[in-house]
């Protein structure tokens, strides 16, 4: 078994980055849509938090956090969390 650390940069957790801090709205209505199709998402009966985590946004833990993916894809404050190095590569930065 992989340790977290072993793991690839971009889906090491952000122990500091809250999933609160991430755009639920935004992942509900556009990103998950778009990453799963519509049979799938009729059956699932997941959390919003375990349907991140199976998309490799966040991290369960514990404690439950965000990774670099999902901070950079679904955060509110991208800048602060991840800083204009990382940032600059993501797309959209808000």
């Amino acid at each position: 078994m992989r340790d977290e650390a072993d793991a690839p940069a971009d889906i090491q957790p952000l122990r500091d980055v809250d999933v609160k801090e991430l755009d639920q709205t935004l992942f509900k209505e556009t990103y998950l849509p778009a990453a799963v199709s519509p049979d799938v998402l009729a059956e699932n009966t997941r959390t919003t938090e375990e349907q991140m985590a199976s998309l490799r946004l966040v991290d369960l833990g514990p404690p439950l956090g965000s990774d670099r993916v999902g901070c950079s894809d679904l955060g509110k404050e991208t800048l602060v969390a991840l800083g204009w190095g990382v940032c600059h590569f993501s797309a959209p930065c808000r």
